[in-house]
This record gives C-alpha cells, sequence and structure tokens, in this order.
C-alpha cells in the first residue's frame, strides 16, 4: 500500500490507433494499511511518454496523507513500463466502433517515510491489463479495464527490521474523455491479503500528440 502500485488504482491502457506521445495524470484516492484502519488520502502527477506505437513508458511522483495527528506522510514514486501483446479484431458494440487489447505491465515503487521511526517501502509488480474500449461520438471513447496482477512488497521500519511477501491483486477502471485532449478515470484496486482493503481513485488526465 506504501508505494504507487498500492494506493494509487491503474489506469487505462487504452486500446487506441494513435495513443498521445506524452500524457499527463493528477492522481487521488483513498487507501488503507486493511479493513479496520482509517482511510488515508494519496496524491500523485504521472507522466507517460509512447514509445513507439505499442509500448509506454511512465513515471510517477507523489505524497501519501497519513490523517492521524503528528503521523508525517510517505514520500513515493514509481516506474512503469507497459506494452501491447494483443490487439484482436472484434465487432462493434451495438453499431458502434470497439477496440480491445491485452498488455503486459511492469512496476517498481517505494516510499520513504521521515517521521520517526522511519521507515522505507519497496514494490515490484507484473500485470497483465484487459482493456475494451467503445467510441460513442466523433472524439470521444468510453474504456474499461480490468487489470490482474501479481506483487511483491516489503518494508524496512527503524527499530522493527524487516518483512515482505507476494501476493495477487486485482484493478478495476473506467474512463472516459472529456475533450479532444482531456479525459477522467474512475478506478477500483485490491491486494489480496488478510484484511485487504478496497482502493478508490480517480484522475484526471491530459494527453499531448
Amino acid at each position: 500500500m506504501l508505494s504507487p502500485i498500492g494506493a494509487l488504482t491503474p489506469t487505462v491502457s487504452a486500446a487506441v490507433d494513435t495513443p498521445p506521445t506524452n500524457m499527463f495524470a493528477l492522481r487521488f484516492g483513498r487507501w488503507r494499511y486493511n479493513s479496520d484502519d482509517a482511510a488515508h488520502e494519496a496524491y500523485a502527477v504521472t507522466w507517460s511518454r509512447a514509445l513507439g506505437s505499442r509500448s509506454r513508458a511512465s513515471i510517477t511522483a507523489g505524497y501519501l496523507y497519513l490523517s492521524c495527528t503528528n503521523c508525517g506522510g510517505w514520500e513515493v514514486a514509481g516506474l512503469d513500463f507497459e506494452t501491447l501483446l494483443w490487439h484482436p479484431a472484434i465487432h462493434p458494440f451495438e453499431g458502434r466502433p470497439a477496440k480491445a487489447s491485452l498488455g503486459a505491465r511492469f512496476s517498481v515503487g517505494a516510499g520513504l517515510l521521515r517521521q520517526d521511526p522511519a521507515a522505507v517501502a519497496r514494490s515490484t509488480a507484473l500485470e497483465a491489463p484487459i482493456d475494451f474500449c467503445v467510441r460513442y461520438s466523433t472524439s470521444h471513447e468510453l474504456r474499461a479495464s480490468l487489470t490482474p496482477g501479481l506483487g511483491y512488497g516489503s518494508m524496512w521500519a527503524q527499530g522493527a527490521g524487516s518483512d515482505g511477501g507476494v501476493l495477487p491483486m486485482l484493478g478495476f477502471t473506467v474512463a472516459s474523455d472529456l475533450t479532444s485532449s482531456a479525459g477522467m478515470e474512475l478506478g477500483a484496486h485490491r491486494v489480496f491479503i488478510a484484511k485487504g482493503p478496497l482502493e478508490l481513485g480517480v484522475s484526471l488526465t491530459w494527453g499531448i500528440r
């Protein structure tokens, strides 16, 4: 939960023919350590760069706010690489043009808590985004993404040592264009651990071709 992989919901890897060369996202999420914890807020910005027509790389920087007095907060950062594996031809959905894709996303992330006791969190994940896209007007699309994956996380805390493990996770995100270059995403994400909470998030995106 203490890196962009766990604290933020997955982004939609849109199945578009001409993705923007650069994409910026302002991201907000609600996260918890477990289902008994109070909700905390996550703020982040992500910059993505297309690498050809089938891949893209992203960098994320953010802050995980802790909703308790004098608890400080986590400074987080992450890197992602995503590539398109399969882009099948599908029939129109209720007469509207539709597209689908299967991809692979590799992510690494880290978090730093400067407040005593200091702590460091690290994570890595491999996900397989399954995306579906329907065009509902001349310049607007509705997209949905189901993102199963497997992640590894570890945390070291001053005076307590370190601990870590591998866990499955699943995300779901829907996105819609607001203008020809701006869009909004709504998502949910869960790491399957005992008392693992459901994380919720929203992003505003801006693409530059």
